[in-house]
């Protein structure tokens, strides 16, 4: 009966229902029918026709036909997220059903906070930064209070983002002030982590500015955060959480030693302890961030011995089967973000073979991450 529904053109939630009706027909006094479950997108539809690129898509209407609650509506958001990230959805399709989506129902929920915070995860998903930020603000100013505390850590973080990408130091600043609004209320490792983060982009534009006295302070208090999130992770037990503090961290010391020409001694049992947080993140759950931080620690370890150029085959061949799985350019940003931090100064340092292996790997992620 499921599969039979399913071919008739049924959506996958239907074609479940029908199935868990006819166990239930089928058997009353047992309870295959509430042990039937089927997990997936409940929208989804098998297509008989094969691809074909000349093939008029459905209108958005008929595609979000099923929208009729709040919640239906953040799942298609959820979906639309999802398949910007993970998917190789086409980015202008994606953001012509986020602009339906906003158009039908952002005048009935939009103003709910948990619905407006759906709308920023998917826009930022599409790498349209501004209309993310909107929709975050009616997150967190929304009166229901619905939206989570992730929406005001992700307002904060995508200021900062956009700030950088217009060499605009007063932008970061205004991100950093929003995340430590948050931070002073409880620390948190996220926290302390996107307070870093955004001190790294703040040191890079200061950095551009040519102002050495505001990104040595910037640097230094990247590192600060970095750290502080590192010992909570460390006190927490949280061992899957300890790689991302702890790596940039590292790259902080890096960056702090390299500018004055030279390179650190890595401490190996620190880099020991972020192998192991890696190897448990990745076995655990997996995600793009512990994938990439595989070869970015590798990247980091070889700039501390100047030896990027015999390793870099490799770490090109990780970065692009990653980038084949994860082609959201959003996250390669941040990828590419990170690799400037560090291969910018390691370039003014290196010989010329380093040099070149570092400017070729930084070309790589330029075009992974789209610009």
């Amino acid at each position: 009966n499921f599969y039979a529904a399913l071919l008739g053109g049924a959506r996958f939630i239907e074609a479940v229902g029908v199935a868990r009706a006819a166990a239930w027909e089928a058997n009353r006094q047992g309870n295959t029918w509430a042990a039937y479950q089927c997990y997936g997108d409940p929208e989804w539809t098998w297509r008989r026709e094969g691809a074909d690129a000349q093939r008029v898509a459905q209108p958005l209407g008929d595609t979000f036909a099923g929208v009729a609650s709040p919640v239906s509506l953040a799942l298609a958001l959820e979906t639309l997220a999802i398949g910007s990230q993970y998917g190789s959805a086409d980015p202008e399709r994606q953001l012509d059903k986020l602009r339906y989506l906003e158009s039908e129902f952002a005048p009935l929920w939009g103003a709910m906070g948990a619905v407006a915070e759906a709308f920023g995860v998917a826009y930022a998903a599409a790498n349209a930064i501004d209309q993310a930020l909107t929709w975050y603000r009616v997150a967190v100013d929304a009166e229901d209070g619905s939206a989570s505390f992730r929406a005001a850590e992700q307002l904060g973080s995508l200021l900062a983002r956009r700030a950088e990408k217009h060499d605009d130091a007063a932008g970061i600043r205004a991100g950093i002030t929003q995340l430590e609004q948050l931070l002073a209320m409880r620390p948190t490792i996220e926290r302390q982590n996107l307070v870093g983060a955004a001190y790294k982009r703040l040191t890079m534009v200061e950095t551009q500015a040519r102002r050495g006295r505001e990104a040595h302070a910037a640097l230094q208090a990247a590192a600060h955060h970095f750290g502080a999130a590192e010992v909570l992770a460390l006190k927490a037990g949280a061992d899957r959480a300890i790689f991302y503090p702890a790596k940039n961290a590292i790259g902080c010391e890096l960056r702090a030693e390299m500018l004055k020409k030279r390179l650190p001694v890595l401490d190996q049992d620190r880099l020991k302890t972020v192998h192991e947080s890696l190897r448990k993140a990745i076995t655990d759950e997996p995600d793009f961030w512990s994938v990439a931080a595989q070869t970015e620690l590798l990247v980091l370890a070889a700039l501390s011995r100047a030896e990027l150029a015999g390793a870099l085959a490799g770490v090109l061949a990780s970065l692009r089967d990653l980038q084949s799985r994860v082609p959201a350019v959003w996250m390669w940003s941040s990828v590419y973000s990170g690799a400037q931090f560090t291969l910018a100064p390691y370039i003014q340092m290196a010989s010329a073979p380093e040099k070149r292996a570092a400017q070729s790997l930084l070309d790589e992620l330029k075009a992974m991450a789209g610009e």
